[in-house]
């Protein structure tokens, strides 16, 4: 078992490395304005990824475990259908594009029905334990958009090298991942005998993770977007390399909480409480060291790597470092409430609290610049954080008098 989650996490720490490493490397080469643009190809895709996979690797971790086979191959089939449907939406909407934007999203779509599938069966992978399958698939994805990205930006793409890159790596990733699966087994989840019933079945427990999944979405993606057409793609640049600079606490976070989980779920099942908090504790006191470190290395890495188009990253990072922390300390938390089946709570909490933020980002960005964007995103997150610890404060009130009661 731990020989399983230190594979895990060192799986999902490269995951989460190599492409922020990448994408430094890609910014020493671009202009802000090109790398605005760069960022915004991978924020289209995020959306589009979000849309047309439709939560396809949460619900397979739920249906694999609670149905039978033959039930769980009918729902999956339904959900990959569902895929293909918004694909299909997708590509019609690209008749009332320019053709350069035509261009983009049909390579968008057919990446992100690729990645769909894979995920898929990495989540297959997961549940039934073959940790190997799951390792090499994740490696060889993250591997190959890394040096396609490499070989693009120095063949001169620009900012069309990560959009060729994700095509190239979700297609090996595909390819893997029937071969390690098994043509025969992939056969099982290919849509057959689908109805609009059994669509229903499907889409209403995948849709209860969307709020979630657009909320996080919008705390990134729809900032980006904001600052590219209320500011410019070169100022979208700039803040973008600070932002990825700041990444390193929400990689921290992930990759952590993939090894901690087991273990904090294990303690909350025995009802140790106390000892769960002491690790969440540690963590977060770890989590709070990163912080105060990362804007002096950050910004010595600026200092010394990029031009100087790009100086003003440099105080843009310890602001948003500061703004990250509330956000980086409530994805640890939100761990209690998922233990204890409040995701319901936590959904509705992060995608109210991220929609506000992009609305008023949006009514306000003329006039506060980006400084005022951090303000608000630092403002935005101690609220949620504030919230998430309240709702757990009150069941831990609770179970305290269940245990008195009982006594």
């Amino acid at each position: 078992m731990i020989a399983n989650i230190i594979k895990y996490g060192l799986s999902e720490g490269v995951a989460k490395i190599a492409p922020f490493l990448t994408t430094l490397y890609v910014a020493k080469f671009l202009s802000p304005e090109l790398f605005g643009k760069y960022s915004l190809i991978i924020v289209m895709f995020e959306i589009t990824f979000i849309l047309i996979s439709f939560n396809i690797q949460a619900t397979t971790r739920i249906d694999y475990f609670k149905e039978s086979h033959i039930t769980f191959c009918q729902i999956k089939q339904n959900h990959i259908a569902i895929s293909l449907i918004f694909a299909f939406l997708g590509l019609v909407s690209i008749i009332f594009l320019s053709q350069e934007e035509q261009f983009v999203l049909l390579i968008l779509i057919v990446s992100a029905l690729l990645r769909t599938f894979s995920v898929f069966i990495l989540a297959i992978f997961q549940c039934s334990k073959k940790v190997n399958a799951y390792i090499y698939s994740n490696i060889i994805f993250v591997f190959v958009l890394a040096i396609s990205v490499f070989m693009f930006v120095n063949l001169g793409a620009s900012f069309y090298s990560w959009l060729y890159a994700m095509l190239i790596a979700s297609s090996v990733q595909f390819i893997l991942v029937v071969k390690l699966h098994g043509l025969i087994a992939i056969k099982k989840y290919l849509p057959s005998s689908i109805t609009f019933e059994s669509l229903k079945v499907t889409f209403i427990p995948a849709a209860l993770f969307m709020p979630q999944a657009i909320g996080w979405w919008l705390k990134s993606g729809a900032e980006r977007i904001i600052i590219a057409n209320g500011i410019g793609n070169a100022a979208l640049g700039v803040y973008s390399l600070a932002l990825q600079f700041s990444s390193i606490l929400f990689i921290y976070v992930t990759v952590l909480n993939l090894a901690i989980v087991p273990e904090i779920n294990r303690l909350m099942q025995r009802g140790d409480y106390k000892r769960t908090y002491r690790y969440l504790l540690a963590c977060i006191v770890l989590l709070l060291i990163l912080a105060c470190a990362l804007p002096f290395l950050g910004g010595f890495v600026i200092d010394k790597v990029y031009s100087s188009e790009y100086l003003l990253a440099k105080n843009y990072l310890l602001f948003l470092t500061i703004a990250s922390v509330p956000q980086a300390i409530m994805m640890f938390y939100i761990n209690i409430l998922y233990f204890n089946k409040e995701g319901k709570f936590v959904a509705t909490t992060i995608l109210l609290s991220f929609s506000i933020q992009t609305l008023i980002n949006f009514m306000l960005i003329d006039y506060y610049a980006i400084q005022g964007l951090i303000v608000c995103s630092f403002i935005i997150n101690t609220i949620a954080l504030i919230f998430i610890l309240k709702k757990i404060n009150r069941y831990k009130s609770s179970q305290h008098l269940i245990k008195i009661k009982s006594a």
